[in-house]
């Protein structure tokens, strides 16, 4: 509990001053400059690094939420494909490179379910961001089938992919697979937690220097 803790601190004040670093300098400079374009610039990094500082908090309030088991489930019953293709205007925004591809596969026009509509919104947005940090080129795809009377999504990239003797790592807590990528490293085990607490299964394949397919399975609640 101890090395948990102190990780956790080590982690998270390093993770939340990056972004009020940004914040702070570029607020400075936004109020100094007398171009628009740099205006506009700086304005657009301020607010990159806005959302950012809000996930890692979002993501420590889910975390302590789910180890004193007071995360709440509710049972919405919702049509899925149109939901999927408002998400995926919202995921296409946290693919902002150039190089990298959004495809989202939607591959029916109707799908009711009964499940907890924000809680499954969290856990795709988790693996779209996953995939967004390690694909620098290609694209990253998003999609849904029926599988074993359940509902399966799938993220997969072409991203750098996980080499073999790290994949047991990828749902450990803060554990990041590349240091220098941002957040905390809990976004996949938030994920999972959710996904299982609704009775479902998350994994993933992935070769190294090819990409990852992650996805999760939920059982349809009919």
């Amino acid at each position: 509990a101890d090395t948990l803790k102190a990780q956790f601190i080590a982690n998270m004040s390093h993770e939340i001053r990056t972004p009020l670093n940004s914040i702070i300098g570029f607020s400075q400079l936004m109020a100094e400059a007398e171009n628009q374009t740099d205006r506009d610039e700086y304005n657009r990094i301020i607010s990159l690094n806005n959302n950012l500082l809000l996930n890692l908090f979002e993501d420590v309030l889910n975390l302590s939420m789910l180890d004193s088991d007071n995360m709440s489930f509710k049972n919405d019953e919702f049509d899925f494909s149109a939901m999927f293709d408002e998400l995926a205007v919202l995921m296409r925004e946290k693919v902002s490179n150039p190089e990298v591809e959004f495809i989202c596969e939607n591959p029916l026009q109707t799908l009711m379910v009964k499940t907890d509509r924000e809680r499954l919104t969290q856990v795709i947005g988790n693996l779209i961001t996953n995939a967004a940090k390690f694909t620098g080129q290609g694209y990253i795809k998003m999609g849904y089938g029926i599988e074993r009377e359940g509902l399966r999504i799938y993220v997969e990239d072409t991203g750098i992919g996980i080499p073999d003797d790290l994949h047991d790592k990828v749902f450990t807590r803060f554990e990041k697979l590349n240091e220098f990528s941002q957040g905390t490293g809990l976004g996949l085990t938030i994920s999972r937690a959710i996904v299982e607490a609704a009775g479902g299964e998350v994994s993933f394949t992935s070769t190294h220097g090819v990409g990852s397919t992650f996805w999760a399975w939920l059982p349809l609640d009919s």
